[in-house]
């Protein structure tokens, strides 16, 4: 547009998530720039405050948009483009129209607004030009207007990243017409995407230039970001839905271009990891310790429920997922630092949606807890569906009545993750909206990683809760069980002051170890986070040790290669007090409890679930495990250990907590640290938790021994 003589700006907006109060006043800083710019046309993407396109109507801005798929509800833009190809001409051509005076409705790609429709151009669409759209130098504008600061969710300064564009479209083809979900559903409406997945515009509609000419436009990209920013390029994302075919080639072409060594974002869906593995590998090769690295970035998962897998029209099955998990991990484990699995946990999922069932969730929940997905995703358990009126979804929803004439909820979907606005919908299964309350409301009260143990929990409650002839469910359940919810967690808010910091406990803790001889039940550790490079270890050994204190964790610490030789480093590097968190069953064994002191461990915390060993056994699917957790005791004792019992409360033994004390004081603990977790809670019964607990710190108190507790 500036080549045009039409004075023409870029401004991002970087919104302060869950502060309204702070968009509303970047709202407020932007249309104070357009009225002193007298700006009159704003062009908007994926707008999804609808109040700032009210500001830019009143302050005279003619808006056009460039999303035809949005669902605009009490704003809209005036002028919409149809067809918004990657070349960006139907923008340009009208534009410039627009200054030289013509009639919107006579152009082709636009649609007008009226009223609450649009009324669209009858003039018959141009061509688009030949599969060469980057033939045009790539150019992008580095000179922008910023309102906002950019943060991460934890406040951290994002990393600099860009997104490199070459072939649009997605390979995947599969017909939502041949699949049996879609039985009986009118697919036949003109604009309607029928091929790919059934919630995605795209499908079936893959445009790719030879793979020599990709690869070169993408390493032109990155030269000219590299030349360009102020800041050095930290990531940059693929856009290209097949990419994972030529990645060996882009690496190999960005390290015979001699480019800076970044971090390369790529899209990927779970079948095509299976099926381009090999190109995995070679490229993982050829990154080696260059520098340079990759990362599957976007994956489609959307679900580990077959049922749902098959209405999304995926194509691919849990199975398929399962090995692909597999697959990823075994070359992170090799590639480290080549193949990061784990750099941003960014993979997409749709868990709840117009026909969810509680099946459909306890499926999910469980794939989640058998291949530790936690660690690729963030916010899995709160994701919804997206419907869009271009998509087989949004036709299936309005044959099967589902659809709702009311604007979406202000805190899920597109408006809370900044898409644009969708059609509105309601559960087939009223028990489903329920629990996708509660586990909105209870999300933001736990930790991350306790997440989907938190969606068994709810999902466990709904059984109980929704039977035949039960009543509805109203608001006030919702608060009383807040309410009982918020008097547990004063149980460890309350906490001794050593675990009183997560942030300091963060900073002494050595995670470590990916192996464990316990299956448990209650696991809530994942894969990511450990690491038994010994490189690595020695820097968080030595970041642990300058605080004074180290804590060995992980999933079982002591299966860690060498563990000895850490625990004598720790005390070399500074520490003057080294624990570990364990399970105990390798302490059981005569003489190395003795090791351990002598190679200088001064605590350790062991965990149990259960009284009787037979039940310890089934809560750890290990069979011996509570016999050697007890015997690792005695062998304590002999050594002059001091150790506390870490007791993670399951739903059995909720009974048999206030026997709990005089268990340990028999076994030689010292204190008791009571883990809560929230796949464990019955929610439908929390007083009965409180009071187990308060006779847990009763009987405590008799046996001398202090109790406390860490919640989710």
């Amino acid at each position: 547009m500036r080549a045009a003589d039409v004075a023409a700006d870029l401004v991002h907006i970087y919104y302060p998530r869950g502060d309204e109060q702070g968009c509303a006043d970047l709202d407020a800083e932007l249309l104070r720039w357009v009225a002193e710019h007298r700006v009159n046309v704003a062009v908007v993407g994926q707008v999804w405050r609808e109040s700032l396109l009210a500001g830019l109507h009143a302050a005279g801005c003619l808006v056009i948009g460039t999303d035809p798929n949005g669902q605009w509800q009490a704003a809209r833009p005036d002028l919409l483009l149809t067809h918004f190809p990657r070349h960006r001409q139907p923008l340009v051509r009208l534009l410039l129209g627009l200054r030289d005076g013509g009639n919107p409705l006579l152009w082709t790609n636009v649609a007008v607004a009226q009223g609450d429709r649009y009324v669209t151009s009858q003039a018959a669409p141009a061509p688009d030009p030949e599969p060469a759209e980057l033939a045009e130098p790539f150019a992008a504008c580095t000179d922008f207007v910023t309102f906002g600061a950019p943060r991460n969710r934890d406040g951290s300064l994002p990393l600099q990243r860009k997104t490199l564009d070459t072939n649009v479209g997605c390979p995947f083809a599969d017909d939502a017409t041949d699949n049996a979900a879609f039985a009986g559903v009118d697919l036949d409406a003109p604009g309607l995407s029928r091929k790919g997945c059934a919630f995605c515009p795209m499908g079936g509609d893959y445009r790719a230039l030879p793979v020599a000419q990709t690869v070169a436009a993408h390493v032109q990209q990155l030269r000219y970001w590299q030349d360009h920013l102020a800041q050095p390029l930290d990531e940059a994302v693929l856009r290209d839905q097949s990419a994972l075919r030529y990645l060996p080639q882009l690496v190999q072409a960005c390290l015979d271009a001699g480019l800076r060594p970044l971090g390369l974002l790529v899209p990927g869906r779970g079948d095509a990891i299976l099926r381009f593995g090999p190109q995995l590998r070679q490229a993982a090769e050829l990154c080696g310790d260059s520098g340079w690295w990759f990362t599957i970035h976007l994956v489609g998962f959307e679900s580990f429920s077959q049922p749902q897998l098959d209405l999304y029209n995926k194509g691919v099955t849990v199975g398929e997922y399962a090995e692909a998990l597999r697959q990823m991990r075994a070359l992170h484990r090799e590639f480290p630092s080549a193949f990061r699995l784990y750099a941003h946990g960014a993979s997409s999922f749709i868990l709840f949606n117009p026909w969810t069932t509680l099946d459909d969730l306890e499926a999910t929940a469980q794939f989640c807890d058998d291949h530790a997905v936690g660690d690729l995703a963030h916010g899995l358990t709160l994701s919804r569906l997206r419907l869009y009126p271009n998509l087989p979804l949004y036709y299936k929803a309005l044959a099967d009545g589902l659809l709702v004439d009311e604007a979406p909820a202000a805190d899920r979907g597109a408006a809370f993750a900044g898409y644009s606005a969708e059609a509105a919908w309601r559960y087939r299964h009223p028990e489903i909206a329920a629990v996708e309350a509660v586990q909105r409301a209870l999300a933001d009260r736990i930790a991350p990683n306790e997440s989907v143990g938190l969606l068994r929990a709810v999902v466990r409650w709904a059984r109980g809760r929704f039977v035949a002839g039960a009543p509805p469910w109203t608001e006030d359940e919702l608060s009383k069980l807040l309410n009982h919810w918020a008097a547990l967690q004063a149980l460890w808010k309350g906490a001794a002051p050593e675990t009183r910091s997560s942030a300091t406990r963060r900073t002494r803790t050595v995670v470590a170890g990916r192996t464990c001889n316990n299956r448990c039940r209650t696991c809530v550790a994942g894969h990511g986070e450990y690491e038994d490079r010994p490189d690595h270890l020695r820097s968080l050994l030595q970041a642990a040790a300058e605080t004074g204190q180290v804590v060995f964790a992980g999933r079982e610490p002591t299966l860690l290669p060498q563990f000895l030789a850490h625990v004598r480093r720790a005390g070399k590097a500074g520490a003057v007090r080294t624990e570990a968190i364990t399970n105990a069953r390798a302490l059981s064994a005569p003489g190395t409890a003795r090791q351990l002191r002598e190679a200088g461990l001064t605590d350790l915390g062991i965990k149990r679930h259960r009284l009787a060993d037979r039940d310890e056994d089934e809560m750890t699917r290990s069979p011996g495990s509570g016999v050697q957790n007890r015997e690792a005791t005695i062998q304590l004792r002999a050594a002059g250990m001091p150790w506390t019992v870490h007791w993670i409360v399951v739903r059995e033994g909720l009974a048999e907590l206030v026997d709990l004390p005089l268990w340990a004081r028999a076994h030689g603990a010292r204190g008791i640290a009571v883990r809560v977790l929230a796949g464990e809670l019955d929610l439908g019964n929390l007083p009965a938790w409180q009071q187990a607990f308060g006779a847990l710190q009763e009987a405590g108190r008799k046996t001398g021994l202090h109790v406390w507790f860490e919640g989710p």
